[in-house]
């Protein structure tokens, strides 16, 4: 399973995740993203919201997808507990 981490670059209002393979010996760029944090609600489901749009990962970060999901405003927080439940608030709750 590869290990992820988070850095955030000082001179970008942005993200970027690497991947490991071996144990943290190397660690390679996987994607960029804005300043949401990306959370797992178990060893295997893991996800971020970026404006509309929520990227995410059902096997552990090997592969991950983005979706754009229209919400009627901006989502400010988001709360991925278990696997089969989300919650999302913007600026009308």
């Amino acid at each position: 399973m590869p290990r992820v981490r988070q850095e955030a670059r000082k001179s970008e209002p942005s993200v970027v995740m690497y991947g490991t393979e071996e144990r943290g010996d190397t660690w390679r760029p996987m994607l960029a993203r804005g300043p949401d944090p990306i959370t797992f609600a178990d060893l295997t489901v893991g996800s971020s919201m970026f404006y509309r749009e929520m990227m995410y990962t059902t096997n552990g970060g090997h592969n991950w997808t983005t979706r754009a999901i229209p919400f009627p405003e901006m989502v400010n927080a988001f709360s991925i507990p278990r696997r089969d439940r989300g919650y999302a608030v913007g600026d009308h709750g």
